[in-house]
Formats: C-alpha cells, sequence, structure tokens
C-alpha cells in the first residue's frame, strides 16, 4: 500500500498510474482483446473492431 502526502499526491500519482500502466496494458474487447498501444503499434485507428 501507498502512502500519500496529502489527497493531491493521491489523485496525481493514481491519474498516472491509470494512464501510463493501466490503460496501456489493459485488453480491450472493442479493439480485439489487445491493449491500445499493441492495436495502435500495428497500424489501426482506435474505431471498433467488428469480427
Amino acid at each position: 500500500m501507498a502512502d500519500y502526502a496529502n489527497i493531491n499526491e493521491a489523485g496525481r500519482r493514481i491519474a498516472h498510474f491509470v494512464e501510463e500502466v493501466y490503460n496501456k496494458k489493459r485488453l480491450h474487447s472493442a479493439i480485439g482483446c489487445m491493449p491500445p498501444t499493441e492495436f495502435e503499434s500495428v497500424g489501426h485507428t482506435r474505431e471498433k473492431v467488428t469480427s
């Protein structure tokens, strides 16, 4: 568990984690169960992928 100096620091660190770690690694069903960075690196756009 992390210790934060105050609520502002907690908010900044949590936002950083969500944007820089979680969202880049989380698999998204709308884009073929790939993480967004992988999806974009193979030349796709953010449009919904259909099977």
